[in-house]
């Protein structure tokens, strides 16, 4: 029960500071188009509180809020969550320790998790057949 708990905790932790990150792009989307809150959140049938909650991560939008955003910003939803990798992989970089290729491995896995779900499976299936592969296959 403990480690379920822990578990819990630390999944609500990850959900919050994605929605951070993710208002933070978006914010950073709509400065870069000139638009206020309140031009966004009329494009998109929103409260201009409501875009200010998402931009600071305290509310989370609904997938059909996040496609209507996305759009509203010209931006395929995919291109929101780029910068939300990025952001993860630095913030990760600094709380990592100094150890020899962490911060490649670190790098790898936030290039691995921002490929689609069909790239990541063909990847991940690519990684298991090298494990399969002889050690003499490499030798010269």
């Amino acid at each position: 029960m403990y480690a379920q708990t822990v578990y819990i905790q630390k999944f609500k932790h990850f959900m919050t500071e994605i929605d951070r990150l993710l208002g933070k792009s978006i914010e950073a989307r709509r400065s870069l188009l000139g638009l206020g809150r309140r031009a966004l959140a009329a494009r998109v049938g929103l409260s201009e509180a409501a875009i200010g909650d998402i931009e600071a991560g305290k509310r989370r939008p609904t997938a059909r809020q996040l496609f209507d955003i996305a759009e509203a910003l010209d931006l395929p939803v995919p291109e929101v969550f780029p910068s939300i990798a990025a952001e993860a992989a630095a913030t990760t970089e600094a709380k990592a320790p100094s150890l020899p290729g962490f911060s490649d491995a670190r790098a790898a896995a936030a290039h691995y998790h921002a490929l689609s779900k069909p790239c990541r499976s063909a990847t991940f299936s690519f990684l298991v057949a090298l494990q399969l592969v002889p050690d003499q296959a490499y030798e010269e």
